[in-house]
């Protein structure tokens, strides 16, 4: 029977000075290097790009005993960002011109740290319109991981100080 695992080192406390956590999502922006005055309002939600490092994969053999085994790949995925945002009509025009151009987009935390990846506008889904309601859309942007010269290129994350 194999060893329990057990922790290496000790897990820095979260509240150690040299981490601030982010207290609030208030004001998260966004900007594209193709276009950094389009016409939206970054208004209730702002979801950056997560990591996916895909699905497990299977690797039980019929020598297992009572677990079933897996692995999980070697490349990481840096997910799809959604945004909403309040509009001025002439995004449209504006979002047709950028979706699926290859640029960059940062995001801007509250802290001022910032996170920027190379990417298209993938989608653009206006809501409904209704009488008492702020008109919203959600954008959706795909991260593409690769350069103007089409090599692979990771996200970059500027901390600020202290995070």
């Amino acid at each position: 029977m194999a060893t329990p695992p057990t922790p290496s080192g000790s897990r820095p406390n979260p509240d150690d000075s040299s981490r601030i956590r982010l207290e609030d999502g208030f004001a998260t922006l966004v900007a594209f290097a193709a276009n950094p005055t389009i016409g939206f309002y970054e208004s209730s939600d702002v979801t950056p790009p997560g990591i996916d490092m895909g699905d497990a994969i299977p690797t039980s053999t019929h020598h297992n005993t009572a677990w079933s085994t897996f692995a999980i790949g070697v490349l990481k995925t840096l997910t799809p960002m959604t945004l909403t945002a309040a509009y001025d009509p002439i995004v449209h025009d504006e979002i047709a011109a950028l979706a699926g151009v290859y640029t960059t987009c940062t995001v801007f935390f509250p802290d001022r740290s910032t996170l920027a990846f190379y990417c298209v506008v993938q989608k653009w889904e206006p809501g409904g319109l209704n009488a008492g309601e702020m008109p919203t859309g959600v954008l959706t942007v795909l991260p593409t991981n690769r350069d103007d010269a089409g090599l692979e290129a990771g996200p970059f994350l500027t901390n600020v100080a202290g995070t």
